[in-house]
C-alpha cells in the first residue's frame, strides 16, 4: 500500500507588523525518504518520509518540514512532526498549514 503526505490549504494566516495577510500558494519543494530502524523486537524498519513545504508572502518566505512515518507491521502512516523552519522577522503564524496522510 502507497502512501503520502498531503497538504490541506492552500496557503496560510499570518500576522505581520500587526496586521493580518495571507501567504501565496504553498507548495512542496521538497521529498525525502529512507529507514530508520523500528523500536519493536525484530520489526522491519520503519518507512520514513519528510516533505518541505514553502509559501512566499510579501514579507518574505516560509517553510515548514512535515515528517510522516509508517512503523514496522503497521500498513498505515502517522504524521510524526510538523516544524516551521523558516518564517520571516517580525512576523507570526496564526494558525500552522494541516496536513494528513492520503493512502492509496
Amino acid at each position: 500500500m502507497s502512501w503520502e503526505i498531503k497538504l490541506d490549504a492552500d496557503y496560510v494566516d499570518y500576522v505581520c507588523c500587526e496586521k493580518n495577510h495571507l501567504t501565496q500558494h504553498i507548495s512542496r519543494v521538497d521529498r525525502k525518504m529512507y529507514s530508520e530502524p523500528s523500536n519493536g523486537y525484530q520489526e522491519p524498519d520503519d518507512d520514513v518520509m519528510e516533505d518541505t513545504y514553502r509559501a512566499d508572502s510579501d514579507h518574505g518566505v516560509f517553510e515548514w518540514v512535515v515528517i510522516a512515518r509508517r512503523t514496522g507491521f503497521n500498513a498505515y502512516a502517522d504524521i510524526d512532526d510538523v516544524s516551521q523552519i523558516k518564517v520571516p522577522e517580525k512576523c507570526e503564524v496564526s494558525m500552522p498549514p494541516a496536513f494528513s496522510i492520503r493512502e492509496s
